[in-house]
């Protein structure tokens, strides 16, 4: 019995060592620099700093970005506990637009990215012309905004000495961190060890067991699932690279998850949600409601709400909730959709995703419903 205990404490440990590995003890002093506004043609340097806030001494290993306008430049040095560095970027503005670079800085024995943005917006974007004044705007002696001048670089930074350049890295954006084990994706939206049974809860398809699992699978470890909000980010990243015109549409989208992935990283495992006949009973009946009305909501034609249904049909619980999402057919994307609730000012549906004291869940797929294709509803609850 002794020795059982020793060897659980044992991987106790262990565990704990290696998930405190995946994110490097560091903080920056503003990982976010909006440079306001810029010329189109400009170069422009933009200097992150960070300090290491760990026991342990810490390396930059790489920083990239999707973007071949960003040449990144870091110190190929040690930082020790409580001392400080810094990651500069030479940020080249070709094409007029309204712009928000996601920057990825990588540290040796440490899986999970840093990520630092860059906001700027051209003075001759269009429609802003926000570089010349009408005539209408000199009457009525309208300010516009300036633009930034200080930061316009004319070389990188270490050129003028040999010093500077032994002591600086320049980055590869294109080169990707060397793939673990473990950072090899998984062919099915959930880990096998996280899928319920096949014969389980036969009142489920096989595409809502795989909702729940993947709810599961970001409530196991948010932090691990931050590297699925990263894909999301880069390929909103890469449309807008093809399209300036989708600027207006991802902007936000953008911006609200990387505010998700900072609180992703700071939340603690959640716990693991158990399937309940009874919950399923509800989202079923609310289904049938929506499909009925061609409405998409969480009050029912009966003026029910959420919580209403769930204690009614399973009368063993106290409380739960509803999320409802349509649009996307893969699983994880409506997920991903769900947590960045981009649009949605209390991040309500982020909220009951995240939220520690459920216990029971159930997915309902609908299909279409009026002009929304693939939806979903989530419920929840709780004793």
């Amino acid at each position: 019995m002794f020795k059982y205990f020793i060897t659980l404490t044992t991987l106790f440990l262990l565990t704990s060592f290696v998930f405190s590995q995946r994110i490097a003890p560091i903080i920056w002093e503003e990982a976010i620099q909006d440079l306001g506004i810029v010329s189109e043609g400009a170069s422009y340097t933009v200097v992150f700093t960070f300090a290491n806030i760990g026991t342990r001494p810490v390396i930059v290993d790489n920083v990239r970005t999707n973007c071949r306008c960003i040449v990144p430049f870091w110190e190929n040095t040690t930082i020790e506990p409580n001392g400080k560095s810094e990651v500069t970027i030479i940020y080249d503005v070709n094409k007029p637009g309204m712009f928000n670079k996601g920057i990825y800085v990588t540290f040796q024995n440490y899986k999970n990215a840093e990520i630092i943005q860059i906001k700027a917006t051209t003075d001759n974007i269009e429609y802003g012309l926000l570089s010349r004044k009408t005539a209408e705007e000199e009457m009525n002696k309208i300010d516009l905004p300036k633009i930034n001048t200080e930061q316009i670089t004319a070389k990188p930074p270490g050129i003028g000495s040999k010093e500077g350049v032994s002591r600086m890295v320049p980055g590869q954006p294109n080169r990707k961190k060397p793939k673990e084990k473990e950072d090899i994706p998984i062919i099915y939206e959930a880990e096998l060890s996280n899928r319920q049974p096949s014969k389980a809860f036969p009142y489920m398809t096989i595409r809502e067991k795989e909702m729940i699992d993947e709810i599961n699978l970001l409530r196991g470890n948010p932090s691990d699932y931050v590297s699925y909000v990263q894909e999301y980010i880069m390929s909103m990243e890469k449309e807008i690279q093809k399209d300036q015109s989708m600027v207006s549409m991802y902007l936000d989208e953008i911006s609200t998850a990387y505010e998700l992935v900072k609180e992703l990283r700071l939340t603690a495992p959640l716990s693991i949600l158990r399937p309940h006949e009874g919950v399923y009973e509800a989202a079923k009946v609310h289904g049938a409601d929506l499909r009925g009305n061609t409405q998409f909501g969480h009050i029912g034609s009966d003026g029910s709400y959420p919580w209403d249904r769930i204690i009614k049909a399973a009368p063993d619980l106290s409380g739960g909730n509803e999320n409802l999402v349509g649009g996307p057919y893969v699983i994880r994307q409506a997920i991903i959709l769900l947590l960045v609730d981009s649009g949605v000012l209390d991040r309500g549906h982020r909220k009951t995703l995240l939220n520690p004291h459920w216990s029971y869940i159930a997915c309902r797929e609908l299909g279409q419903v009026g002009t929304m294709p693939n939806c979903w509803i989530q419920n929840f609850g709780k004793k």
